[in-house]
């Protein structure tokens, strides 16, 4: 995988998974990224608080996979590229299982970005 195919995997599992969640635009690696639609926010939001109440990371995985931003971006694209997206895709999904050991929420503290951000809480001891 070249480093900007994972610049695109890791900008659009950033969007797929962590902005609707924390309800903030997170920095892009891409020089040409291009946000989604308003359509596809909510509709991502929507997958992923699903995923949060009810747990299941094969169901969410589908549903954001099977997306209209994530199908262009993989047409035409390898089946490696593919499996390198779904394993990104699912380590982000992960984060936010109940049982990560870790919370990801927002936080005021970045004055350049509007104090905007996100912080990671540990909430449970780690091994």
């Amino acid at each position: 995988m070249s480093a900007k195919e994972l610049m695109e995997i890791n900008d659009l599992c950033t969007t797929l998974v962590v902005d609707p969640l924390l309800r903030i635009k997170s920095h892009k690696v891409l020089l040409d990224y291009t946000p989604p639609s308003m359509h596809t926010h909510l509709l991502a939001s929507s997958i992923m608080l699903q995923y949060i109440n009810d747990g299941d990371i094969l169901k969410v995985y589908r549903s954001l996979y099977s997306m209209q931003i994530t199908r262009k971006l993989f047409k035409n694209r390898s089946i490696i590229l593919q499996q390198h997206f779904r394993d990104h895709l699912l380590r982000f999904i992960a984060m936010f299982s109940n049982d990560s050991g870790y919370v990801i929420s927002d936080c005021i503290r970045y004055g350049h970005d509007n104090n905007l951000g996100a912080k990671i809480n540990i909430n449970q001891i780690l091994a």
